[in-house]
């Protein structure tokens, strides 16, 4: 899936004029850092093989949001997200909230 301007762009509408200006203040997100950092974690994830992430553009912006668009730590928490979806994919998948070992868990909080 190749990423546009017009992709990112898109995503960013989503938010409210109040989301993004708290974006813009506290996630050092701007138009040019959105786009140029969804860029650069497009060719990062192109040149690791050994990443096989699902990379829409919404996706990466929930990762560089939570990283406050520090590309190393975006790169080190896909990187970690998507190791351990592969290598504890049983938690992952098939889970069904009513079944009573993981009603128990969400029961715990």
């Amino acid at each position: 899936m190749a990423s546009t301007q017009s992709d990112v762009h898109n995503v960013q509408q989503q938010l409210s004029s109040e989301d993004q200006t708290y974006a813009a203040a506290h996630l050092n997100e701007t138009d040019e850092t959105r786009e140029n950092a969804v860029a650069e974690i497009r060719r990062w994830v192109d040149e690791n093989g050994d990443l096989i992430p699902r990379i829409d553009e919404f996706l990466i912006l929930r990762f560089l949001r939570v990283c406050k668009f520090n590309l190393e730590k975006t790169k080190t928490r896909m990187q970690n997200y998507y190791n351990q979806r592969s290598h504890l994919s049983e938690w992952y998948m098939n889970k069904d909230p009513h079944q009573p070992e993981l009603r128990e868990l969400l029961d715990l909080g």
